[in-house]
């Protein structure tokens, strides 16, 4: 199984590569008023619309100093759902063996 890895604050997160739709920067992110603060808003990108989750935040960390033109979002796409998140860092891809057992 290949995984997309990303960064946030100080925690690796990985999604299954076959979720991961694409990857943008440059987009401009409607806020929603009286939505929780991970919540940063909705993203429209090639007629679609996307909710946007920070995952900074939705883990409970502080909000990132530096500058929001830098943002990439990674668009992930599964079944009939969508979504877009925001990492601090996107690390790359690993490989993982689907028949390793663990043994602890």
């Amino acid at each position: 199984m290949k995984l997309f890895v990303f960064k946030s604050k100080d925690e690796f997160l990985g999604i299954e590569s076959d979720y991961v739709h694409r990857i943008i920067d440059d987009s401009k992110v409607a806020p929603v008023p009286l939505t929780p603060e991970s919540y940063t808003g909705l993203l429209y990108h090639r007629g679609e619309l996307f909710d946007v989750i920070n995952m900074r935040l939705l883990l409970g960390y502080p909000a990132a100093e530096g500058s929001a033109e830098t943002t990439r979002i990674i668009i992930i796409k599964w079944l009939d759902k969508k979504l877009a998140v925001i990492p601090d860092e996107i690390t790359g891809m690993i490989w993982i063996d689907d028949n390793s057992k663990n043994t602890n």
